[in-house]
């Protein structure tokens, strides 16, 4: 792909973009050449996802693939780099916008944009070519689903979260070292989690989880190992940080027995159905406590009990109908993908 041009000559024959960071000594000529020969793999653009492939296009990694499901909103802009008000006001899809921020800021960077869900049905076709998962979704189900594939496919990826001021980041090795499950045996029920949603985020915590996160990824990219193994935790605010040190357990459901809850015919996907005649989608969750969730909900807008089931209206006036037996009736919409989106930010899939 040509340069952007100025006159008859591209930005490449202009100026070596990349001089200053191949002084650095880990990275030098032969890893500027290897990261531009590298391939990642981007699930979730929104605000640890954006500031990766931002960070990536701007190295020189030769090709990024990103996948995102949702569309720019105005609440995304304080801490999602790259996007703009007018992506809010055309409703544009994160991963389109993110493709063409990308294409202005480095235009020797292939880039490809998938709108839509990140499941087990498209999930190793997305994953073809690269060298390098990095997570930058907003639920547990997604992420788990990221952990069997890259044991499946033996594709290093990296783990990242960010709540209110507390990140996390693990770099995960297939089979070298503890994976997702490792740490948690368990996906965390529905609803048992706070999300960005209930109790906020803070964009520099962001900006610091992606940081560490992306040069973790770099370091695998170089063929080097990972600075910490484990799981690095810190509270930007308080400016408290550590790293939990986890060891591989043998007995892990997924690298240690092989057992995939996600890959398999049917797997542990929370299914998804349109309700007939409504504009309404119906999600059914997994093992969740409903109590738990139906007070939480509470603190972030208004709950009316009934029985067997709570009705829930968000800040922003988005409806749902929670019932005891896990299932969501999401008002407003038919869309599958939105109603999923909806769930994971306010409840947790």
């Amino acid at each position: 792909m040509s340069g952007v041009s100025q006159g008859h000559r591209s930005v490449k024959e202009l100026v070596d973009r990349y001089a200053r960071q191949r002084l650095l000594p880990f990275l030098g000529e032969e890893g500027q050449k290897r990261l531009e020969q590298s391939a990642i793999l981007v699930v979730g653009c929104g605000a640890t996802g954006s500031h990766i492939a931002s960070l990536a296009a701007r190295v020189g990694v030769g090709r990024i693939v990103l996948v995102d499901r949702d569309i720019v909103e105005l609440h995304n802009l304080p801490r999602q780099v790259l996007f703009e008000e007018e992506d809010v006001l055309r409703e544009r899809p994160k991963a389109l916008a993110l493709r063409d921020r990308i294409r202005s800021i480095n235009s020797s960077v292939e880039v490809e944009a998938y709108v839509g869900e990140f499941h087990p049905g498209n999930g190793e076709e997305l994953c073809r070519g690269v060298q390098l998962i990095f997570d930058g979704t907003d639920n547990f189900q997604t992420r788990f689903l990221i952990n069997e594939l890259g044991l499946k496919l033996r594709l290093p990826w990296v783990y990242m979260g960010v709540i209110s001021t507390v990140g996390h980041v693990m770099p995960i090795l297939p089979f070298k070292g503890p994976c997702l499950r490792c740490y948690l045996s368990e996906e965390p029920r529905a609803g048992e989690l706070e999300t960005c949603d209930t109790v906020g985020v803070w964009a520099g915590a962001v900006s610091l989880v992606s940081a560490i996160g992306f040069t973790e990824g770099v370091r695998i990219l170089l063929g080097d190992s990972p600075s910490f193994r484990g799981l690095f935790t810190f509270d930007i605010w308080s400016f408290q940080w550590r790293v939990l040190g986890l060891k591989r357990d043998r007995e892990c459901l997924n690298c240690g027995r092989g057992e995939y809850r996600y890959l398999g015919p049917r797997g542990s996907w929370a299914e998804v159905e349109r309700v007939c005649g409504e504009n309404v989608v119906c999600v059914r969750l997994g093992v969740f406590s409903y109590l738990e969730l139906m007070e939480r909900l509470k603190r972030c807008g208004e709950v009316k009990e009934g029985e067997y089931f709570f009705k829930f209206r968000s800040e922003e006036g988005r409806e749902f109908t929670i019932f005891s037996d896990g299932r969501v009736l999401v008002f407003g919409t038919q869309d599958f993908q939105k109603a999923r989106s909806w769930c994971a930010r306010y409840i947790g899939l």
